[in-house]
């Protein structure tokens, strides 16, 4: 999940600003709204990962 959501960001951050400097503002848009999509599932991924870990429990 945290890879999909960095290639999410990679992907709406470079094809996003890419479409804007061209000036097709409303294709741009879509483009853009893929990077909150991106840090919702990195962040969504890096939970998962750290309650999911090991438990370390000394005795």
């Amino acid at each position: 999940m945290v890879y999909v959501g960095i290639a999410l960001i990679v992907v709406g951050m470079l094809v996003g600003f890419t479409v804007m400097f061209v000036n097709r503002d409303n294709t741009a848009i879509g483009w853009l709204g893929l990077i909150p999509i991106g840090f919702i599932s990195v962040l969504t991924g890096l939970v998962g990962i750290l309650l999911s870990g090991p438990t370390d429990k000394e005795q």
